[in-house]
């Protein structure tokens, strides 16, 4: 089959950092109505068969033929309403099939970086529900004109204004966009509410328009009279500003959110932004950076907890399986002297003369007088272990209080609960004993 090359170049000037001064900004038009080249470009190969096809739906086509026409609920789970309307329906824009397809698109995560020189005036439109973007002051760069262009196909690069080229990074914000933004997406507001490391995450609630800001004094940094005109409806999902630095921020959020571009992509992000926005309405830290030390010390806890939570499971298992009844003596004898150095353990023979008892430890007492004791009864019980169990433990507090000062009374058993009256009893012994009783269950 005959194919024809065609190639999409498309400029990416900085927004919002590097280059955005009086001149910065700007002065790359001029430079491009002078001949300048712009920059990066992206080669696409096109049937010659579909050149008079829209572009968008040529390219729906070639994504369908590479995955099967996998459908993107498939891919990232549960759908959410869209903001389209019958009104929208192009036939030179895209099909009546394939908005019907975005109708039961799932929520998609999007970061969109805004001017920098203007945060307090960009802040209070998105709080009055507008997301604003630049390199938008002139009525030829809305981004449905330059989409209706690029749809008629053949050389519509050729056909768009150097004010148009700018825009180019914005088509995303379109609904009718391949990808594009949906109603029911987040977007993560990089460097609002403030300059540094906070951001804001909006949900967007319709579809994009074109209404240029007027701007006076301090508010036109780049002595346009006029900008911003790219907008987005949206509801803040964050009130305040979360610094990506929080313990409760994930480090890939942290990471994407210094991509040096206008607008990306984060669902590669999405569970992490979905923790991170429930654990902010349920009260998180999310203002407060912490240190790498700390993080680390947290991550460490966190794993540790989990791994104990394992280790505890197969090691219960692996020791029913090796010891039963009085098999336990090593190894409860083992854990014992580890838990206290220097101690003497010593399991008692049973028969009618182990007086409730089955390991005592006896701990030295420097301060001079009787020895510290504690004294341990081990029971091998299958589900539940009932207040019976508290008879042998006062037996055994009579019997070897003439030892040693008993610190602790304690009940080791392989019963995975206690019944109902158990720790009420235990308590009242706790009382007529002054001694603590201690339950390890399974």
């Amino acid at each position: 089959m005959h194919r024809t090359r065609v190639a999409f170049r498309e400029r990416r000037p900085a927004c919002g950092f590097a280059g955005r001064g009086r001149r910065g900004r700007y002065g790359r038009e001029r430079a491009g109505r002078q001949g300048a080249r712009p920059r990066g470009s992206v080669s696409v190969r096109r049937t010659a068969s579909a050149a008079a096809r829209p572009w968008r739906l040529w390219i729906s086509d070639q994504v369908k033929q590479r995955t099967g026409n996998v459908s993107r609920n498939a891919l990232y789970g549960t759908p959410r309403p869209t903001c389209l309307t019958d009104e929208m329906f192009h036939p030179s824009l895209v099909s009546k099939e394939d908005v019907d397809n975005m109708s039961t698109q799932p929520r998609r995560y999007w970061a969109i970086r805004t001017d920098k020189e203007n945060i307090p005036l960009l802040l209070s439109e998105v709080r009055a529900g507008r997301l604003r973007q630049g390199w938008g002051y002139n009525p030829g760069q809305d981004l449905r004109l330059v989409r209706a262009e690029i749809s008629q196909g053949g050389k519509w690069w050729e056909r768009l204004t150097e004010q148009q080229k700018e825009v180019l990074g914005h088509l995303k914000m379109l609904c009718t966009s391949e990808g594009g933004v949906q109603c029911g997406d987040w977007i993560l507001l990089p460097n609002l509410p403030e300059y540094g490391p906070f951001f804001l995450v909006a949900e967007v609630t319709g579809d994009y328009y074109f209404d240029m800001l007027s701007l006076v004094g301090d508010a036109d940094v780049n002595d346009l009279r006029q900008d911003y005109g790219h907008v987005l409806p949206v509801r803040l999902v964050t009130e305040h500003g979360i610094n990506r630095y929080a313990e409760i921020v994930d480090a890939g959020i942290r990471n994407t959110l210094k991509t040096p571009m206008r607008m990306w992509n984060v669902d590669a992000y999405r569970d992490a932004i979905e923790l991170l926005i429930t654990q902010y309405n349920t009260g998180g830290e999310f203002s407060t950076a912490t240190s790498g030390t700390t993080r680390l010390q947290s991550a460490w806890e966190i794993a540790l907890s989990h791994a104990a939570k394992l280790l505890q499971e197969r090691l219960g298992s692996e020791l029913d399986i090796r010891f039963q009844a009085a098999e336990w003596e090593e190894p409860i004898t083992l854990v014992l002297k580890n838990l206290y150095p220097g101690a003497a353990v010593r399991w008692v023979v049973a028969g009618p003369r182990e007086y409730g008892a089955d390991v005592v430890v006896q701990l030295m007492n420097h301060f001079g007088g009787l020895h510290w004791l504690i004294v341990v009864q081990v029971k091998n019980y299958t589900g539940e272990i009932g207040a019976a169990v508290l008879e042998q433990l006062k037996t055994a507090h009579a019997r070897y209080s003439t030892e040693g000062q008993i610190l602790s009374l304690v009940v080791m058993t392989t019963a995975e609960r206690m019944s109902a009256d158990l720790p009420e009893r235990a308590h009242e012994l706790e009382t007529e004993l002054t001694t603590p009783v201690k339950f390890v269950l399974r």
